[in-house]
């Protein structure tokens, strides 16, 4: 897939035009889902983290559906984005079940670290849901962005609150991984507190995009209002 999107990459033409400037939006798209990809199965495997193998199942079939939408809408039927999307979609199956057997043989570290005790193990465990969760939730913030900025989909104003708002939710991340990994209690009250924005915003832009549809037509709609 990354061969593959690198490809599509180096046959556009630059400065981009209205008609290749959707494709170089999902490209990039899709090469930034292939890395943290790459990062949930490495941390996912090494670290044995079942919560990160499920965010590689998350990830990797969203990608498998980046890949379909480009391919039936944005590409016009190329040979790159027809062999990208049999690649993506083919290689589920495999994903699943080569990660279902690793889940089913992730205990040992899970044991070593939090020993035998019931409660410290679940909590053990969800200190990982949590910080998988939130991993997988920046990575659907950068991936909007990308779709959203380099597509033209949004004015001047709104990229630049865009931008602001990907910097932010990457302190937002590391905030999240320092208060739990030091059981800074002030520190996650100020994430949960800090946690709203998103979702009021959110919710702000499906009550503008309902309010003006015909304003946001375009290929990045649908895959935003997913994202």
């Amino acid at each position: 897939v990354v061969a593959l999107t690198s490809t599509t990459l180096h046959s556009l033409n630059f400065p981009l035009n209205d008609s290749n400037r959707y494709t170089f939006a999902f490209a990039l798209t899709l090469l930034f889902n292939a890395v943290c990809i790459a990062y949930y199965v490495l941390h996912g495997v090494l670290r044995e983290r079942v919560e990160e193998i499920l965010a590689f199942f998350a990830a990797s079939l969203l990608t498998a559906a980046y890949s379909t939408y480009d391919y039936f809408q944005a590409c016009s039927g190329s040979d790159e984005c027809l062999a990208r999307f049999i690649v993506a979609v083919s290689i589920q199956p495999v994903n699943l079940l080569f990660g279902y057997r690793i889940i089913s043989n992730m205990s040992w570290l899970a044991y070593e670290v939090a020993g035998a005790n019931p409660k410290t193990q679940a909590l053990y465990n969800q200190h990982g849901r949590f910080l998988a969760l939130a991993k997988v939730d920046w990575q659907c913030a950068v991936s909007l962005v990308i779709l959203t900025s380099l597509s033209g989909a949004l004015t001047e104003t709104a990229v630049i609150l865009s931008i602001l708002g990907l910097w932010f939710s990457v302190w937002w991340l590391i905030l999240a991984w320092y208060a739990t990994r030091h059981e800074h209690r002030l520190l996650m009250y100020l994430f949960f507190v800090f946690a709203t924005l998103q979702p009021t915003y959110t919710v702000y832009k499906f009550v503008d995009i309902a309010i003006d549809w015909s304003s946001y037509q375009g290929l990045i709609t649908y895959p935003s209002l997913i994202l």
